[in-house]
């Protein structure tokens, strides 16, 4: 595998994972938590290895005792010196009726979620779509339903 890929084959897989697990409690949201990954340390003979397991399956070795959490959990004094809110494994998140979460609206949201595709497109500005005046784009019509509407006919 060296011979063709190199010595930094595995690095960039190993660095998100890495990302990932490093501070996992922050860098893992809430709503996302069934999808958590943790790392734990292991040993073979005198050798020390990562074992990554999902968040779930590492809270059923956790009740069996073969394992704590404090083996992967950040350190609260730390997160206390960094100022940083870290919720425990067993935190619930606050969802809206999609499925995402309901306190925080994300960052980036054009006329406060309100602004439609071609306003997307046209802060976007790709280079390889010209925006024309016959580009449909949906509005909110006054029974509160949605419809689309082309300013103009192409020729």
């Amino acid at each position: 595998m060296r011979v063709c890929f190199g010595n930094f084959f595995k690095r960039p897989a190993e660095n998100l994972v890495h990302r990932l697990v490093d501070l996992w409690q922050v860098a893992q949201p809430l709503h996302l938590r069934h999808f958590a990954v943790v790392r734990d340390t292991a040993m073979d003979k005198t050798i020390m290895f990562y074992v990554h397991y999902s968040a779930d399956n590492f809270a059923r070795i956790v009740e069996t005792g073969l394992a704590s959490w404090e083996a992967v959990e950040f350190p609260a004094e730390k997160a206390k010196k960094l100022k940083l809110n870290v919720p425990p494994f067993g935190a619930a998140p606050q969802l809206d009726t999609f499925g995402f979460p309901a306190n925080a609206l994300p960052k980036g949201l054009m006329k406060n979620s309100n602004s439609s595709l071609r306003d997307g497109i046209m802060a976007a500005k790709p280079a390889d779509y010209t925006l024309s005046s016959s580009d449909p784009f949906v509005v909110k019509l006054p029974d509160g339903q949605y419809g689309m509407i082309v300013l103009s006919s192409p020729p």
